[in-house]
């Protein structure tokens, strides 16, 4: 009995040169016309007719099926980003978080869906939140004027924050530590810029963005 051959991988025109160069210009297309639109767009291959397409996409809190599935580019500057597009728009499970919080749940992480980031109104009323970690009732981040203290080792976090360019350093008591400052504005800008860059392919952005929004009660899912 003839062995069977074995089955060709549709997808494996994706790693040759041309299907490389035919993503990168799919990819640079979606960043165009996001940036010129302000509109997250999606980049869907077909592995059919080895092509990309690139495809505007609804509001966040509108997309099901495939639109869930695409790879998703969005605006450069989330300034100019339209209502439920870019890193800072909501799912649909976050539209429906409207209700206040009881007692209870204010002992537990806010979950949002791993990489998202509230409005900043909401931000701000989340880390006025009391932190269950304290007895004396102190907030996540008081509202006293206060900053927020990162101390950085790893070499890629660091380049994050210098690349990011809004926060203001302090000497540690380590040579191998960078610190950097933050209030609240700023701070809610990194962690959106580094959810950006996670989006983008990053993971060393999502896990520092992760880490910081851990310690305000957040928890990416």
């Amino acid at each position: 009995m003839a062995a069977r051959k074995p089955k060709k991988d549709p997808t494996a025109w994706r790693d040759t040169p041309e299907g490389n160069a035919k993503y990168h210009a799919a990819r640079a297309e979606a960043q165009a016309r996001a940036n010129a639109t302000g509109m997250d767009h999606g980049i869907e291959a077909n592995d059919l007719f080895k092509t990309f397409t690139v495809r505007t996409l609804p509001r966040k809190e509108n997309r099901s099926g495939h639109e869930l599935q695409v790879e998703v580019v969005m605006p450069e500057d989330i300034r100019k980003a339209q209502p439920g597009h870019g890193p800072l728009a909501r799912n649909a499970a976050q539209e429906r978080r409207t209700t206040p919080m009881s007692h209870e749940d204010e002992d537990h992480p806010i979950g949002l869906t791993y990489g998202e980031v509230p409005p900043f109104d909401e931000f701000i009323q989340d880390i006025r939140r009391p932190d269950p970690d304290y007895e004396d009732g102190r907030a996540y981040w008081p509202h006293d004027g206060s900053t927020y203290p990162m101390e950085l080792v790893d070499g890629d976090e660091i380049d994050l924050a210098e690349q990011f360019g809004g926060l203001t350093s302090f000497a540690t008591r380590y040579a191998h530590k960078a610190g950097f400052r933050a209030d609240e504005r700023t701070l809610y800008d990194f962690i959106a810029f580094l959810a950006e860059e996670w989006n983008n392919g990053n993971e060393g952005a999502g896990d520092l963005a992760s880490s910081i929004m851990t310690t305000l009660g957040y928890e990416w899912i």
